[in-house]
């Protein structure tokens, strides 16, 4: 059974007619068009299971036992028998060629467990080929569940951790390639992604992992955002060095860096010429505005604030407001366009923080409460200190605190 062509299980029936144009390397069959596949942020995250046969349908039962959610297709070589299939997980019966399947299935799931050689997942999913940041991830498991090989996705698709995860269900061994675990390394393209961190600088990622797998002198600097990124029981890696301010990057001879900041960079000349910006979601909006104010005004004065004081919009964590303006339109829209949730308070809550910078009788009598925009923001931030006082321009006010370093 180590055939690695898509004919090589007998099944010609299911996988259709193979012969030397059939089934061509990328640039053939495309179903989904690059530019309309949604990113993995975006899609389905269920995990679909796909057996061709009736040895990798126990695995895949297993499979769709052991992880929540997943859904199981088996080719109509890999049914059971009708008198087995009474009290068995649900399963998606397919009778028609697996390459269809992938192809229906490649775009639409987070994730994808293919259930035989490694040689015809690769030929299955090679036409689908995009990219690592939209591409899903793909596990293969081989039919006797011995080996979860993380195939495609590793880092930014999940299938390191899904690898891992079906390993456990099987009893199997996780079969991890990606240079930076086996170094045990910064995984560069993870590096807070859990928290929503935004990469401002993608193409110098290849080059940073090169340094850091290679063993290269990597400086490190951060005055932002959650430190637990890396475990804090854990050392950096060796050749790792984390700069106590960010003028030292430039300084220390470095081959590349890190940087993980919600500051504006007002010259990258001054740091080495392989430095990934990270950044963190540290922001937090306090927004007033009067009845009607539109998105596009919100925007321009956000940008416009932001910029002045130095830092960048994409640290941007939430926005934050008086209960009273739950249906305020605008504010809604400018939230969704920059995908934030914002935090309503109410009056009472307001009024209740003490010491504001800018209070207004107005606002006071109007509202209830001495300020919206200041205190909005420091109690979205649980801070007692705003990075920008308030702000005002034609119908918004605005001021931004900053979420403590955890």
């Amino acid at each position: 059974m180590g055939c690695d062509s898509v004919d090589g299980f007998g099944m010609d029936k299911q996988l259709g007619p193979r012969d030397e144009g059939d089934h061509p390397l990328p640039g053939a069959r495309a179903s989904c068009p690059r530019d309309s596949r949604p990113p993995q942020a975006n899609a389905p995250r269920q995990t679909a299971i796909v057996a061709i046969t009736r040895r990798g349908r126990e695995q895949g039962l297993q499979l769709q036992a052991g992880l929540p959610g997943a859904t199981l297709y088996l080719l109509h070589g890999a049914l059971p028998p009708k008198e087995v299939v009474d009290g068995k997980p649900s399963f998606v019966p397919y009778t028609g060629h697996l390459r269809d399947l992938v192809d229906e299935l490649f775009p639409r799931t987070r994730s994808l467990v293919l259930i035989c050689a490694a040689g015809i997942a690769v030929r299955l999913i090679a036409p689908h080929l995009v990219s690592k940041r939209l591409d899903p991830s793909v596990v293969v498991v081989d039919e006797q569940g011995r080996y979860a090989i993380s195939l495609l996705s590793g880092h930014l698709g999940g299938a390191n951790e899904l690898a891992a995860r079906v390993a456990t269900v099987l009893g199997a061994q996780p079969i991890i390639t990606t240079a930076s675990d086996l170094a045990g390394t910064i995984a560069v393209d993870l590096v807070g992604a859990e928290y929503g961190w935004h990469i401002e600088n993608p193409d110098r990622l290849t080059e940073l992992s090169a340094a850091l797998v290679n063993g290269l002198s990597v400086g490190l600097y951060q005055d932002a955002g959650e430190r637990d990124w890396w475990p804090r029981d854990k050392p950096l890696p060796a050749n790792v060095v984390r700069c106590t301010d960010s003028g030292r990057l430039s300084k220390g001879g470095y081959a590349a860096a890190l940087l993980i900041s919600d500051h504006l960079i007002t010259d990258s000349r001054a740091l080495p010429a392989c430095t990934v910006i990270y950044r963190p979601r540290s922001l937090v909006l306090g927004i007033g505005c009067n009845r009607g104010t539109s998105s596009a005004e919100i925007g321009d004065l956000v940008g416009r604030t932001l910029r002045e004081h130095g830092f960048s919009d994409r640290s941007i964590r939430r926005l934050a407001t008086v209960d009273l303006k739950r249906d305020e339109a605008g504010l809604t829209a400018y939230a969704d366009q920059i995908g934030v949730p914002i935090s309503y308070f109410s009056a009472a809550e307001l009024a209740a923080v003490e010491e504001l910078p800018n209070p207004s009788a107005m606002v006071s009598d109007h509202v209830g409460t001495p300020g919206v925009c200041e205190p909005a923001a420091l109690l979205a931030a649980a801070t007692a200190r705003l990075v920008i006082p308030k702000v005002k321009q034609g119908n918004v006010t605005l001021a931004v605190a900053r979420i403590e370093d955890s």
